[in-house]
């Protein structure tokens, strides 16, 4: 039988070697809490046009054209772009 401590040490060592390699493993959210969430997104009306921020190939943000006293923004966003931090607006 394997002890805790052996197992403790086999999971960092399996883990360290799968992040050298690129290899990202993570828990996964419960489906009912995902329909939770999703259930409380609706759109929203707004007097402002929408602007479209963010690179041609990553989708962008729609955000209100409700920029003004804004000098800085950031998103955290999950690649290696930062298109929408640069500013790259095509008004729709």
């Amino acid at each position: 039988m394997l002890t805790q401590k052996f197992k403790n040490r086999l999971k960092q060592v399996i883990k360290a070697y799968l992040l050298k390699n690129n290899i990202y493993v993570s828990k996964t959210t419960p489906y009912s809490n995902l329909v939770s969430f999703l259930t409380l997104l609706k759109p929203m009306q707004t007097n402002y046009e929408l602007i479209r921020i963010g690179s041609d190939t990553d989708g962008g943000y729609l955000i209100p054209n409700d920029l003004k006293g804004i000098d800085t923004c950031f998103s955290p966003g999950v690649s290696t772009t930062s298109d929408f931090e640069y500013n790259n607006i095509n008004i729709i």
